[in-house]
């Protein structure tokens, strides 16, 4: 699984200095033209300039939690500059822009936003998104409740069932950093992070915690994955075990070298959960095969 580095600056100028702070690292970036103060006509073309690294270009509206207000007949002519400059990807919502000209070189990313739940028909939502083969289907949802986190893996159970065609899945909310941090587990092409300090929504990583503490993009099939109970959680599992027990190079707060098994893959990863029942816990424990849990903390009844 790739890292994408979200570049949310005002100005053109700062979101260019993240693309070459970031350079010589194995990522794509999103430009969020939605934040950019001062786009322009030449903007698309001035930030493809800055790195050869595959790019993105969306310019997403408030209902899709973004802040585009500027009309779609501005907004096609952002993405029509930036298919024209040469961006790898262009993000379009399920339903819009059907005729946008994208050169025959950048492709088209399909994507749909729920900044308030995971909508039961997300299977048909899914289908829209995937009706063109060269496009590539986008879904973040927002995990709020036990509930839907048991539907979230359900529904992502089918989907690696299914294939391994490209996609991208995202979980949003405090419940949903174990998608972007155990992504690889999903099968999804690649999970967005934000750059140090720069955390844009809540369950969001950053690139400094993604790349250190937990080696998102080096997580496989032969990780041992093991999991925390978030402080924020309703429930805490009776087997988990006390924060002591932790191995000193999986502690979020350690410095110690961690050995690899292989030069390219993580050996093991403690990733943050919050838990509101045990038949989450059950579930999320058996599609990620978690080997065992660990407390951050006092546990609920404790601190009650």
């Amino acid at each position: 699984m790739n890292l994408c580095l979200v570049v949310a600056e005002e100005s053109s100028a700062k979101a260019a200095e993240i693309l070459r702070r970031y350079e010589g690292l194995d990522l794509t970036f999103e430009v969020r033209a939605d934040y950019l103060a001062d786009l322009g006509p030449d903007t698309a073309a001035f930030l493809r300039g800055v790195t050869d690294r595959p790019l993105i270009f969306t310019a997403r509206l408030p209902g899709d939690g973004g802040r585009w207000t500027s009309g779609e007949a501005a907004r096609t002519r952002a993405y029509e500059r930036a298919a024209a400059a040469g961006f790898d990807y262009v993000d379009l919502e399920i339903g819009t822009f059907p005729d946008l000209d994208t050169g025959g070189r950048t492709r088209v990313i399909r994507s749909y936003h729920d900044m308030r739940g995971f909508p039961r028909d997300i299977r048909e939502i899914y289908a829209r998104a995937s009706e063109d083969l060269q496009e590539i289907p986008k879904i973040a949802v927002t995990l709020s409740g036990p509930e839907e986190t048991l539907r979230f893996l359900e529904w992502n159970s089918e989907l690696r069932d299914g294939g391994s065609s490209p996609r991208i899945v995202t979980a949003m909310g405090r419940k949903g950093a174990f998608s972007r941090i155990l992504g690889s587990r999903l099968g999804i092409l690649h999970t967005y992070v934000s750059a140090p300090g720069r955390i844009l929504l809540p369950g969001m990583v950053d690139l400094a915690a993604m790349t250190g503490r937990y080696r998102a993009d080096r997580i496989d099939d032969r990780t041992t994955v093991f999991g925390l109970v978030e402080p924020a959680s309703t429930y805490s599992p009776p087997d988990a075990e006390d924060p002591e027990g932790i191995p000193e190079a999986l502690r979020p707060d350690s410095d110690a070298p961690r050995a690899d098994t292989a030069p390219t893959a993580a050996d093991s990863v403690l990733a943050p959960f919050v838990l509101d029942s045990e038949e989450e816990y059950r579930a999320l424990r058996e599609f990620f095969r978690i080997r065992r849990f660990f407390r951050a903390g006092p546990s609920p009844r404790e601190r009650r």
